[in-house]
C-alpha cells in the first residue's frame, strides 16, 4: 500500500518579490524629494502635477498587485489556522462576558443596599440629634481581589427634554452637514463657521 505523501504546509517567500518592493520604495522617494520642491503657479504647472499624480496612482496600483499576489497564499494559510481557533475563542469570550455581567450586578446590587443602609442611618443619626458623625456601620460584603479591578461608568436617560439645560444639548451635526452640502457651502448659520477644504482624487491612466 503506497505511503501517504507528507503534505507541505511550508510557505516560500519570493527574494524577487523583496527586491521589487525595495527598488519601489527607492524610486518613490526619488518622486517625493522632487515633489517636494514643486511649486504650481500656473496651467503647466498644474498640469505638470497631474501628469505625475497619475504617474504615482498607477504605480501604486501595480505595487498593490504584486504585494497582494505576494501575500495571497499567507493570507489563505492564516484564514485557516485562525479558523481553527474561533469557536473556542468565541465560546470563552460568552464565557467571559457573562461571569463579568454577574459580577457587575453583584456590585451594583450591594452598592444600592449600602447606600439604602447609608440613607436609613444617617436619617437614624439626624432624628436621634447625632447627625455629622462618624458613620461606620454600613460595610459591602465584597472585597478586593487580586488581579480584579473594577471600572465605573455611566449613562442616562432623557426624561423630560424640555426640562434639561441648553449647555447640554448638543448641535446635530449630521442636519448642519447635510444643510452645508445641499447649500454648496454658501450657506449662513449663525454661530457656525463654514470650512471649505478641497481633496483630489486621480485615475492611474
Amino acid at each position: 500500500m503506497p505511503k501517504n505523501k507528507k503534505e507541505n504546509n511550508t510557505i516560500s517567500v519570493s527574494e524577487k518579490d523583496k527586491v521589487n518592493a525595495e527598488n519601489a520604495g527607492k524610486d518613490a522617494q526619488g518622486v517625493l524629494d522632487e515633489m517636494e520642491s514643486l511649486v504650481i503657479a500656473s496651467q503647466e504647472d498644474m498640469e505638470f502635477a497631474a501628469a505625475i499624480l497619475k504617474e504615482i496612482k498607477g504605480k501604486a496600483k501595480n505595487l498593490t498587485a504584486m504585494r497582494d499576489a505576494a501575500t495571497k497564499p499567507m493570507a489563505a494559510a492564516l484564514s485557516t489556522v485562525r479558523s481553527w481557533f474561533l469557536e473556542p475563542l468565541k465560546l470563552l469570550l460568552s464565557c467571559e462576558k457573562q461571569i463579568k455581567l454577574k459580577m457587575s450586578d453583584a456590585m451594583d446590587s450591594e452598592h444600592d443596599r449600602m447606600s439604602a443602609a447609608l440613607q436609613e442611618v444617617g436619617d437614624l443619626a439626624v432624628s436621634q440629634g447625632s447627625a455629622g458623625s462618624t458613620i461606620q456601620e454600613v460595610n459591602s460584603k465584597f472585597s478586593d481581589i487580586a488581579g480584579i479591578s473594577t471600572r465605573i461608568s455611566f449613562s442616562f436617560d432623557i426624561l423630560d427634554m424640555s426640562k434639561v439645560p441648553d449647555k447640554y444639548i448638543a448641535v446635530c451635526e449630521k442636519t448642519v452637514m447635510s444643510d452645508i452640502r445641499a447649500a454648496k457651502g454658501n450657506i449662513n448659520i449663525p454661530g457656525i463657521r463654514v470650512i471649505r477644504n478641497t481633496s483630489i482624487a486621480a485615475s492611474s491612466k
